[in-house]
Order: C-alpha cells, then structure tokens, then sequence
C-alpha cells in the first residue's frame, strides 16, 4: 500500500513537471514574450528555446498559451482585415510571405495591387514571393563545407525581432526634417508612412497642454493638420516634457527609414558573404557569441535582427559598428588587410577590402555615419537575445534621441574618409 502511494506520488510530480510541455508562448510582466517548449517547476517554468534555456519565476508571468500556426494566425488576421485597404491587404501579404504562406501571400498582394494598380511595394513583394516559389530545394541547414549554406526561418521561429520590435527600431533610425516650429537639418525619410494607435496624439496634445508653443491659441488645431513625419519629428523631441515617452509603443512606421533600405540592399550583401557566411557567423552553430542569420526567403524580421547583431555586439570592449569613432568599427578593421588593420580578425582569412580606398569599405563607413547617435541607443526592444549571444543593446552612459551627427552626403564616400571570449589580435 504504502508503495503504491510513494509510485503515486511520484507520477503525479513528474507530471506537474511536465505539464507545460510542448510549444508555448509565454508572456511576462515586463512584457517579453518567450517562445519555446516549456516546462513547469517548483517556482517557475524552463522555457526551451532555438538557442538555449530561460528560466522564469512564476510571479514574473501573465500568461501562457499554445502557440497558433502560422495557418490559423493568418485567419484571424484576415478576419480583422479592412478588404478596402490597399496597404493593409500588402501589410497582410508581408505578413504571409515572411511566415512561409507563399499562396496567402500571393493572393494578398494580388488584392493590393486590384485596389492599387501601381503599388510599387506590393509589385516589388510579388517578385519576391514568385522568386521564392520557384526556388528548388534550399541547400543544407549549417553545412560547414558550403559558405553560402542558408538557414530556414521556419527552423528559427521565435528568435527574430518581433512587428513591434522593428517598429521601435525604425522609429530611431529614422531621420526626419524638423517641424516647422524647430531648427536643424533636413532629413531623409520624411515620405514614410506613419500610424499613431490608441490615442497617441491626443494623449501627447494633452500632455503639452500650456506649455510652448501649445500655449497659444488654436496651435492644438495646427498641429492635427500636419503631415505624419512632420508631427513625429516635433513629437519626439518632446514625449519627455509631455510625459507620455511610452507613446512610443503605439507609433508604426511603416517603411523602412534610409538607413535600414541601404542596409538591405547594399550593405547586407557584403557583409553575408563574408561574416555571414557558414564557416564564419552565418552557420548553424553560435561562434564565439555572435551570430548573423543567412537564410532563405528573408523579411524584415530577420534583416533587422541581423541589424541588430551588428550594432549590438561588443568585442573586448569594441563595438563591431561604432557610431563615435567609425573607423574603429571591428566590422571595418576585420576586413582590411593585416598590414593596415589595427585591431585584426582572430583568424587568418582573405581581407575583404582591399584598402580604405575600397569602394565597399566606403559604402560601409558613409552607411555607418548615417545611423542615429553617436553611442549605442536604447530602442526599448522587447526582444530576448537567444542564449550564447553576447551583446550589448545600450551603453551605460545612456543615449539621447536627438544626439546625432550632422547628416551626411547621400552618395557613399569614395574613400575611407560583450563577446569578451571572442580574441582579437592586435600588435
């Protein structure tokens, strides 16, 4: 008798912890959302993710629900959908093809461009989307012989930057003109589109009410007539004085700023082939903490977080991109040959650029000087980094979203002119 009940007792524990087992979606207090198989235990839960274990305590969780397939997600999107909306169809598509609903997508993009028939955005995503179905099969995840060897992103799912996250990031990023009631250099991203949810700019109005230059009549009615990127340039200058910063949250920008377009379109495609590629960062495998993700049928989910990787990554107390001394960026000098580099790539390997007259080393550099700041910002991500990777999302000394440098030439310069267990050699 007394058997049975020790063999009970037994069952009956291991089944409490296990019974969170499976894939989840576990929301946090400070508003996290950890994705993985989880298991409970006596104070908390082990969450398993692509890269590692998290354990949390009980008191620090909302919520944990089964994770919807991608399938049943897009019903419920669609569902909620305004089927009048051009761009909300796109958004939709987007959605779709970064999920790896090639059909749902297709059909979406197809409906944006019914409602909008030069829809350059949705033409373009259409391309994307025939490109990626006429694909044959994808090489080999991880094959450590093959250095274009590409990664799926289903396989990664819950590691790349949420919506939400890359919002936060664009609204940095993004360099706008100054209000008409302010001064400093124009900018370049003053034609993305913007939405502001829940209330955001009645809820800033309120907070700057009797205070410059809402103190003079009818300005509150002016300002609602301002274009969008007009409105967020004079907003972010003063949420502080408004005392609404977490407005932040319910400000989408839509497009990406400059910064991030040259990033993809000319910046990316050096960097994969060489730190991305498998026998270097790009394989399946974390290399001394610090990863970039080449993988097929890439969005904006995972371009970002390979944006992020780059900015974030401290190496012996030095940034791989370096917004103060650019120049010094370890994503320059690990790339220059050995005679000219200061601080040299931990393993021989052929130089990227053949000098600093090197017209990729000048794109980079001019690219660099156009991101925000001059230190590391605080984009107020939401995102868990995956286990093994060390990086640093914001310097201690703190970041003011208004330091930035002068803005800079358009065509990229002709010339050049933490993972502590990461080694780097220098002589």
């Amino acid at each position: 008798m007394l058997r049975n009940l020790l063999v009970g007792v037994f069952v009956i524990s291991c089944l409490a912890h296990l019974a969170w087992a499976g894939s989840k979606s576990v929301r946090l207090k400070d508003g996290r959302v950890l994705t993985g198989e989880v298991t409970k235990t006596d104070d908390g839960y082990v969450i398993k993710m692509a890269f590692g274990e998290q354990t949390v305590k009980a008191g620090d969780v909302v919520s944990i629900v089964d994770v919807i397939t991608p399938e049943e997600e897009f019903k419920q999107r669609f569902a909620k959908l305004d089927k009048k909306d051009p761009d909300a169809r796109y958004a939709l598509a987007q959605w779709a093809f970064r999920n790896n609903l090639m059909d749902e997508a297709k059909s979406e993009c197809e409906a944006a461009l019914d409602l909008q028939p030069k829809f350059e955005r949705a033409e373009l995503l259409m391309r994307q989307i025939n490109a990626k179905v006429g694909q044959t099969k994808p090489p080999p995840r991880g094959d450590q012989d093959n250095p274009g060897a590409s990664l799926d992103p289903r396989d990664l799912k819950g590691v790349f930057l949420s919506e939400e996250d890359i919002f936060r990031i664009r609204l940095v990023e993004a360099r706008f003109s100054p209000s008409r009631v302010d001064e400093g250099p124009r900018g370049w991203d003053d034609n993305v589109s913007i939405v502001f949810r829940n209330k955001a700019l009645e809820t800033f109005v309120e907070g700057m009410a009797g205070k410059p230059p809402f103190d003079q009549r009818e300005f509150a009615n002016r300002f609602r007539t301002w274009r969008n990127p007009e409105k967020l340039s004079f907003m972010l200058k003063r949420l502080k004085e408004a005392g609404c910063e977490e407005v932040r949250d319910d400000i989408e920008i839509r497009q990406n700023p400059r910064v991030m377009i040259e990033f993809r379109s000319r910046v990316w495609p050096i960097v994969s082939g060489y730190c991305g590629s498998a026998q270097c960062h790009g394989g399946e495998k974390i290399n001394g903490g610090f990863r970039l993700f080449n993988v097929v049928g890439r969005g904006d989910e995972i371009d970002y977080t390979n944006f992020l990787m780059l900015v974030a990554t401290r190496v012996n107390k030095r940034r791989v991109v370096d917004r103060s001394q650019y120049e010094q960026s370890l994503l320059l000098q690990f790339g220059l040959p050995e005679t000219l580099a200061e601080f040299k790539h931990p393993k021989t390997r052929p130089p990227l650029f053949k000098g600093k007259q090197d017209p990729k080393y000048g794109l980079i550099l001019s690219w660099m000087k156009a991101l925000a700041g001059t230190r590391m910002p605080d984009y107020h991500l939401k995102w868990t980094p995956p286990a093994g990777l060390k990086i640093q999302l914001t310097d201690t000394s703190g970041f003011d979203l208004l330091d930035r440098p002068a803005a800079q030439p358009k065509t990229p310069a002709k010339t050049g002119g933490g993972v502590d267990d990461l080694p780097v050699r220098k002589e």
